[in-house]
């Protein structure tokens, strides 16, 4: 406990001497002038003293001035015109409300403005998303396709929103929406993410650097704050795609108050599928569709006090369905067969922003989130009119939290503030919620069975931050701290995570940052793939099963240039305490043993060489970057103990974005990817397993007496390949180049019309999404899944 002692000592000698300080607080609020939103990460500058700072996450800013101060303050935000603001001593006794104008830009020159601003070396932020031009075949942006792009971020299965950042699993990346963690995020299979462009400000997506607010995962934090709705007028949009449509509306309560924001989206491809089976009704049919729903409401009493509501709720289903009729002999009979997938997010938050004082601005939320998966299956056989054989089964899994945070920011004197806070989240886990087999077969009766595993564990973790400039503002010192406990039975976690960043300031377009983070992450998924058509099968921490551990440490330079700008940087990080699904035992986690089922202990490094930059011209605006990285795994009883590539190590990856504004109405845009091949696992022994795992240990069970033993469930044997050397071959190198053309037009009542013509993989390259043994040719072969693919949508504005 000795380094928390030093830790918890700092902070109070840092607030002691920082409190002796006399100096005049300057506050204030930040707006949309149109709109009345207000604007996150807006820059106040000081002419006089010059210092600045930036708005909260609630449009708030504080500056600390020397007393009996008076001076300019500059006021900027990107795609807005500068506010100059003359203050003076009496201006600290009120609170400043700013409203900045939007540039009169067309939506091409947007794209200039740099939407997406790389901030530092591990951290970049985007704001207003639904404003950006890339190719795609979405009827709209898709947040994480960028994030995806970004140097240090490897993409895990084609198609899928899973990402890996720095050597991490996609499960270690924390997820947050308007400050609350959500635990799956993706639609069709995690092709579409759950990120509707319209209803989000600003995201930030961190790889390393972590702020001490940010907690629960071990490899990034991606942050995305949703609108607030427009105060002053209606605004909204229609979207139509081939995969689905969209309807999106915000505007005020009352004027100037109180505002909303609604936006639902709903897939097209099960409308597509239902028309096709009604003109042709095939005896096996499937289906797959998803919806989802963000709402935000907010009401401000005062300029210093504001309430806000958040919600979405989502969903998907994939669905499978046979009906065949037949003669068994001479006897009519039927035979049908229904599967069902579904999964989906439910997500609530209450919160509440109060400005304290001169110095003081506390958020408080109480919040609630959950997400499940559930899987069906039922086997009916008919003859002559009556059951012969009844098959169910049913499958759930589901993880839920309730959660309260509090957070306040203390700006004590001109250079230094200091950020608090902690959180309390109970979690609810059902790794198996219910799981049932029946048979019904004529003459032998019905048998069933089912299970159930409930487990509850408990956070509450605290966090100390402080943010600390020299006098010239070149120097910048991040300390923090952030700990607490983690509690599941009888067993509890305590956990220490020491973060600082040193940021300087060369000269004013070069800088350079050092950063530690060690995080802590009390939950495992299951689900190694990224996909969601595999279930997020969450499971806390345990005993045997230990919270996962990271330490990643970065170093990066950056230039900035009015035209152009490039960075360059090295990570490495160190993972303990992973885990993995122990092939040697089945995928058994639907039974009550369900820790026998995974391996823990696991060991993880990565390092790597990131370098990026963009340039912009006036028609033009080109990035690009490459990173270099390896990654790896180590576990006592994989791979004979010897460590092996994670299946997302990829050495090499290269990106490159751009878009051209052929004309004031049109743009092109592109996207193009090359990296190394997916690592996989090859072999050509096999061995004899059995399948059913539930009378695995039943005597005599071997192949001889199959079909002898006294039971109603078959023992069944099959030959399975045995794994060798774990990841030691790769697939084929991964590339792809998607163009999309875009044309605007605004129409004489205002409203903005956009067609946007997509083309997926113009060079149809055949890039594997896995290689598998076809038993008929006894040789191994690739499956493609996305081959060139066009696309077109249509967007209203209005």
């Amino acid at each position: 406990m000795s380094v928390f002692k030093a830790a918890i000592t700092g902070f109070l000698c840092l607030m002691s001497i920082s409190l002796l300080a006399q100096n005049t607080t300057l506050k204030g609020k930040v707006k949309d002038a149109e709109s009345g939103e207000v604007l996150i990460g807006a820059t106040i500058y000081d002419t006089e003293s010059e210092t600045g700072t930036f708005t909260n996450d609630f449009g708030y800013f504080q500056l600390s001035l020397p007393d009996d101060s008076a001076g300019v303050l500059r006021i900027s935000h990107l795609g807005y015109e500068m506010f100059v603001l003359e203050y003076s001593t009496a201006d600290t006794k009120k609170m400043l409300s700013v409203e900045l104008i939007p540039l009169n830009l067309n939506e091409v020159v947007v794209q200039a403005e740099r939407l997406v601003a790389i901030k530092s070396g591990s951290a970049i932020t985007i704001n207003d998303p639904s404003e950006l031009s890339l190719p795609t075949l979405k009827p709209e942006i898709d947040i994480l396709d960028i994030i995806k792009n970004q140097p240090g971020v490897q993409q895990t299965l084609e198609g899928s929103t899973g990402f890996s950042v720095r050597g991490g699993n996609p499960d270690q990346n924390l997820v947050v929406m308007d400050g609350i963690p959500v635990y799956n995020g993706g639609h069709f299979g995690g092709f579409v993410s759950i990120f509707d462009p319209f209803a989000i400000s600003k995201l930030t997506f961190y790889k390393g650097g972590f702020p001490a607010r940010f907690g629960g995962r071990a490899s990034s934090v991606l942050d995305v704050h949703l609108k607030q709705g427009d105060m002053n007028a209606y605004h909204g949009e229609f979207v139509i795609g081939p995969l689905f449509s969209k309807f999106s509306l915000e505007g005020p309560i009352k004027k100037g108050k109180s505002s909303f924001l609604v936006s639902f989206r709903k897939s097209n491809v099960d409308l597509v599928l239902g028309s096709l089976y009604l003109i042709n009704k095939p005896e096996e049919r499937y289906g797959l569709k998803f919806h989802d729903l963000t709402v935000k409401l907010n009401h401000q009493f005062s300029e210093k006090s504001n309430l806000y509501f958040s919600f979405y709720q989502g969903r998907d289903r994939i669905w499978e369905k046979l009906d065949r009729d037949y003669f068994s002999g001479d006897q009519p009979a039927n035979f049908s067969f229904n599967r069902t997938n579904s999964w989906g997010n439910l997500f609530a938050n209450l919160r509440w922003g109060k400005v304290i004082g001169n110095k003081l601005h506390l958020n408080t939320s109480v919040a609630l989130s959950s997400y499940n998966y559930d899987y069906s299956q039922e086997d009916h056989s008919t003859r002559e009119e009556s059951t012969d054989m009844r098959n169910i089964n049913n499958y759930g899994v589901a993880v839920k939290d309730y959660l309260f945070k509090s957070e306040l920011e203390y700006y004590l004197k001109k250079n230094v503030q200091v950020d608090v806070g902690g959180q309390l989240i109970f979690h609810e886990f059902l790794p198996v919620d219910t799981y049932r087999y029946q048979l019904d077969q004529s003459g032998f009766g019905a048998t069933e069975r089912q299970e159930n595993v409930n487990l509850n564990a408990f956070e509450a973790f605290g966090y100390a931050q402080a943010s600390i400039h020299n006098k010239k503002r070149n120097l910048h010192l991040r300390p923090g701290l952030r700990f607490g406990v983690y509690a599941i039975d009888d067993n509890n976690f305590f956990s220490l995570q020491p973060r600082i960043m040193l940021t300087y300031q060369v000269r004013e377009d070069i800088g350079m940052e050092l950063d530690y983070s060690k995080s802590f992450q009390p939950v495992h998924s299951l689900n190694s793939s990224g996909t969601s058509l595999e279930p997020d099968i969450w499971i806390p921490a345990t005993r045997k099963l230990a919270p996962v551990e990271s330490h990643t440490v970065s170093f990066s330079v950056t230039k900035n240039h009015k035209n152009w700008s490039a960075s360059g940087g090295l990570f490495y990080r160190r993972l303990e305490n992973l885990i993995e699904v122990n092939r040697n035992n089945g995928l058994s986690i639907a039974t009550t043993e369900w820790e026998e089922s995974i391996l823990g202990g696991g060991e993880g490094s990565a390092y790597g060489l990131e370098i990026g930059g963009d340039r912009r011209f006036e028609r033009l605006l080109f990035s690009a970057n490459y990173t270099f990285s390896r990654s790896f795994r180590k576990f006592d009883l994989i791979n004979n103990g010897e460590q092996f590539p994670f299946i997302f190590d990829r050495p090499h990856a290269f990106n490159l974005e751009g878009s051209y504004k052929i004309s004031s109405r049109s743009s092109l845009s592109l996207i193009g990817t090359i990296q190394s091949g997916q690592p996989f696992t090859l072999t050509n022994k096999s061995n004899f397993l059995i399948t059913n795992a539930y009378f695995s240990n039943v005597a005599g069970a071997d192949i001889a007496n199959n079909y002898a033993l006294n039971t109603p469930f078959p023992v069944f044997f099959q030959e399975t390949l045995v794994t060798e050397n774990i990841n030691a071959r790769r697939m084929p190198i991964y590339h792809r180049i998607d163009l999309a053309y875009s044309n605007k037009k605004r129409w004489k009542n205002g409203f903005l019309r956009e067609w946007n013509v997509s083309v997926y993989n113009v060079m149809n390259r055949k890039n594997p999404y896995f290689i598998y043994l076809n038993a008929n040719s006894n040789g191994f072969e690739q499956f493609t899944l996305m081959p060139i693919l066009p696309s077109i949508s249509y967007k209203l504005k209005f």
